[in-house]
């Protein structure tokens, strides 16, 4: 039997051609102040029911506003 030979693998650049330095001038500038961001960090199940209680019971409008409200205490005291 004749051996069939292989074709050589070659690379295809699915990703298209770099943009030419010009065009990522602006690719470093700050996230605007008012978008918000993931925290990835968990928390015990009876901390989190503890802490959404507070912000409820506190007519906070969310968890969020409660995060940040203690944080700037604990900047400010410590």
């Amino acid at each position: 039997m004749a051996k069939v030979s292989k074709l050589p693998n070659r690379k295809i650049n699915r990703k298209g051609t770099p943009p030419p330095p010009q065009e990522n001038v602006n690719n470093l500038s700050k996230v605007p102040s008012g978008e918000l961001k993931d925290l990835n960090f968990k928390v015990p199940v009876e901390f989190k029911k503890e802490f959404k209680g507070y912000a409820h019971e506190h007519d906070f409008p969310s968890m969020v506003e409660l995060l940040k409200t203690c944080f700037e205490f604990y900047k400010q005291n410590h």
